[in-house]
């Protein structure tokens, strides 16, 4: 995943008025105003569908840092913002800020900034995403949180041998997203059944729900401890997560 820097991202948004732009906080007005705070796909997707149900809405975004979805050669790739929907957004009325924000107060209708400004709103959603609980070690190949690793893991899957094992341990805590783990190891499975039908795919996990996996293949085994024996030709560890903190 790349970050877009206000060049990058203007460029991206040529075509549209606005931009990066702290709204006006001054005087009042009796337009609703929703705030989405956090713009990953999922801020920008209500965004969109809070500006869509009601168009007369001043919708504003805000996130520290805007992202964009770049190519990648691995389905296993994180998502960025689609930057049509982004510049769709700004066309329609949206505002983009890029700032950090420090507190929400929903009694006073105030989102409070590392700027030491405010945003106003009527409402206000938030959607702050996960982040690693600790750094993952050296030479971990997680391929969680950039497109390095997510190429490098989908490469070492299409390179595995015949009959060969892809070992998926599960983080402890919350994932990204709640079905992350058990997606990737139905894109793995679905692309092996094809060019590689012998080989197989466990998934480590001794804390979460199996019923959540929705594990699509019968190449996929579901297992709480490694079986004796076992040796993983494609090793991938995904990392405790945790709530990003608002500031």
């Amino acid at each position: 995943m790349t970050h877009m820097t206000r060049r990058t991202f203007a460029s991206v948004l040529a075509v549209a008025a606005g931009g990066l732009s702290l709204p006006s906080l001054a005087g009042a007005s009796s337009t609703e105003k929703y705030l989405v705070v956090g713009a990953g796909p999922q801020g920008l997707k209500a965004a969109l569908q809070a500006q869509r149900t009601k168009p007369q809405r001043e919708v504003t975004l805000v996130d520290p840092s805007f992202y964009m979805s770049q190519a990648s050669h691995s389905p296993l790739a994180p998502k960025g913002l689609d930057p049509q929907e982004v510049a769709d957004f700004v066309r329609q009325g949206g505002r983009l800020v890029e700032a950090t924000v420090e507190g929400i107060d929903p009694s006073l209708g105030r989102a409070y900034l590392k700027q030491g400004q405010h945003i106003a709103f009527d409402q206000v959603e938030t959607y702050l995403g996960m982040t690693f609980v600790e750094e993952p070690a050296d030479g971990i190949l997680h391929g969680w949180s950039d497109n390095v690793q997510a190429d490098q893991l989908w490469q070492q899957v299409k390179n595995m041998k015949a009959g060969g094992v892809v070992a998926i341990q599960t983080p402890t805590t919350a994932y990204r997203y709640e079905k992350g783990a058990f997606e990737r190891a139905n894109i793995i499975a679905s692309y092996l059944e094809t060019h590689n039908p012998s080989a197989k795919v466990f998934i480590f996990d001794d804390c979460h729900d199996k019923a959540l996996a929705a594990l699509n293949s019968p190449m996929i085994e579901w297992v709480q401890e490694i079986p004796v024996g076992v040796t993983a030709d494609v090793l991938n560890v995904i990392p405790a997560h945790k709530v990003v903190e608002l500031g």
